[in-house]
């Protein structure tokens, strides 16, 4: 049986869950909103599989020591609009279906909750692009993985590093040549019931309802802008757009203050990863690469991180597809601190967790998440956030 502080040490995977042969663990709310396990002891035989299996308890590292990087983006400038990045999210799915194969990733569904799904057509694939900025739900996911590939299927599967790490200690070996694994550089994760509050919230002083909700649209600079389709009162459409800044849920995520527990002290931004491939914006790659033009950038530009020699040979596989170019890059964190370092939880993370049960949640929107320009602060408030970006709290 799985024993640790799981408010402040699991990261939600769900794998204990799927392992179970007796069905007695289940996922609850905890106090802060996130998915945690709870396990029926009645029920319980100490068979040990949870604890096997838990990323937490058993992170499990690479196979080679050395990784190669790549810039790289889809050669469609319509498929790379609709993804985030370069698209090369895009560009492995359609090699795993066109093969027969099934592709898993987070999408939103009915009344958008996150969970990860599976596709096999093309024309399915959309709602598994673009960046989402919150925990998945992936109970039962790891089980209809393991049949998919038990039938000889090729499968492609996307998630967080904690997520990769669960499925891969969750199948036996044997079934992990037709997997391939891949991860993003992760920052940490909101929880869906944060989300859903921030969406009542909008949709009740805009006078409103949200159909959808789309984290990063790509415009002329490399700002992160979302989108939200909505209906008014009288049921007639609209598309929305704006600046991360204005949507208080998205501007908390961009300062990190709302993630998970685990997220803080996340085991899992190692160099060596399970994964064959790991996915990032590449920032930066105009110092790196001066052929590279920011404009260029801004329509999107994926940093591709060959962990495994079958993340490299899959690269080559759809380069017909991509532009793509090994490049040279001596320490991938100084470029994305959050390839190897967990996101700090400095001193506005503490003060809005400290809230987060004593106040609505519009009380911490306007405390915690509403935007405010430097330039707006009081000379009182601008020599506060300068000391506190100097002692890095």
């Amino acid at each position: 049986m799985i024993n640790f502080d799981f408010d402040k040490e699991c990261c939600g995977c769900s794998v204990c869950a799927d392992v179970c042969p007796k069905q007695c663990i289940s996922y609850v709310k905890n106090t802060y909103g996130f998915f945690v396990p709870i396990v029926e002891k009645s029920l319980c035989v100490n068979c040990g599989r949870c604890t096997k299996v838990c990323p937490v308890l058993n992170p499990q590292t690479s196979r080679i020591n050395d990784v190669e990087v790549y810039s790289a983006y889809n050669k469609s400038l319509e498929i790379r609009s609709e993804g985030s990045s370069g698209s090369i999210f895009y560009t492995l799915a359609e090699e795993t279906i066109n093969s027969g194969g099934v592709v898993y990733g987070a999408a939103f569904v009915e009344n958008m909750q996150l969970r990860h799904i599976s596709v096999e057509r093309l024309d399915e694939l959309k709602p598994l692009m673009k960046s989402k900025y919150l925990q998945s739900d992936i109970r039962g996911i790891y089980k209809k993985v393991k049949n998919n590939l038990e039938l000889g299927q090729r499968v492609l599967f996307v998630g967080t590093p904690c997520q990769c790490n669960a499925l891969f200690k969750f199948l036996a070996p044997r079934l992990h040549d037709n997997l391939l694994l891949v991860d993003f550089i992760c920052h940490g994760v909101p929880s869906q019931d944060l989300f859903d509050k921030a969406l009542r919230s909008y949709e009740k002083s805009h006078c409103c309802t949200i159909d959808s909700m789309s984290f990063r649209i790509k415009k002329e600079d490399s700002v992160h802008y979302f989108s939200l389709d909505i209906k008014d009162l009288k049921g007639e459409s609209q598309r929305i757009e704006g600046k991360y800044t204005e949507f208080p849920f998205y501007y908390g995520f961009k300062k990190f203050i709302c993630l998970r527990e685990s997220c803080y002290q996340c085991k899992f931004c190692v160099k060596d990863r399970v994964s064959d491939l790991t996915l990032a914006d590449f920032w930066e790659l105009e110092k790196i690469d001066t052929s590279v033009s920011l404009p260029e950038f801004n329509k999107g530009i994926s940093m591709v991180i060959c962990n495994t020699l079958k993340g490299k040979n899959y690269l080559q596989i759809v380069s017909d597809q991509l532009e793509y170019k090994k490049q040279v890059v001596p320490d991938i964190s100084k470029i994305n601190y959050a390839y190897t370092n967990p996101t700090y939880k400095g001193i506005y993370a503490r003060r809005f967790w400290r809230d987060y049960d004593k106040m609505t949640y519009e009380e911490l929107e306007q405390k915690h998440m509403t935007y405010i320009p430097f330039n707006e602060l009081s000379i009182w408030q601008k020599l506060k956030v300068y000391i506190i970006a100097k002692l890095k709290l």
